[in-house]
């Protein structure tokens, strides 16, 4: 196991003219030490639950500005969806979240610079404004959109992992 205490001598050994085979006048073994030496794995002092089981799939996320008119900056997550203009999209969620679907008929769609548009009233149940920050969430694997306002993801962060985040007493 590697000592996280242990001091480590990260300057370059003196040229010397003895390694015949090496042309910058120091081999590869004097810098890092022998190369038949198999490197020990790094423990890591954590581990995230569930990491192989997860749920969600494939997941793109970014974080967008929302403009006055509820179009959100980020074109990003819709690429990776492979949502194009004039898509028809729907719109629905609650109070913490607006999720975004692609479907067959809608009044809502794709505008026409590939930017997705969140519709007034699900702006105004999610509590979200022009210039305030969201994350959106691509479900690749469902074809979903979820758009979180960054209280609510702050809100997540505090109750699934608070440590970081309490003041120090």
């Amino acid at each position: 196991m590697l000592d996280p205490t242990a001091q480590t001598d990260y300057s370059l050994p003196a040229p010397s003219s003895a390694s015949g085979s090496d042309s910058i006048g120091f081999g590869f073994d004097q810098l890092y030490g022998s190369s038949n030496r198999v490197a020990e794995p790094l423990e890591i002092p954590f581990a995230f639950p569930g990491i192989a089981d997860n749920p969600i799939g494939a997941l793109h996320c970014a974080t967008t500005t929302i403009d006055d008119h509820g179009r959100l900056s980020d074109r990003s997550t819709l690429k990776a969806l492979k949502w194009t203009a004039g898509q028809n999209v729907s719109f629905d969620g609650d109070h913490r979240m607006v999720i975004a679907r692609c479907v067959r008929q809608s009044r809502w769609t794709v505008g026409r610079n590939g930017y997705l548009r969140l519709p007034a009233a699900s702006r105004h149940r999610c509590n979200l404004n022009p210039g305030d920050r969201a994350l959106i969430a691509a479900d690749l694997t469902r074809d979903i959109a979820v758009i979180l306002p960054i209280p609510v993801v702050a809100a997540a962060l505090w109750n699934y992992l608070p440590e970081p985040w309490q003041r120090a007493s």
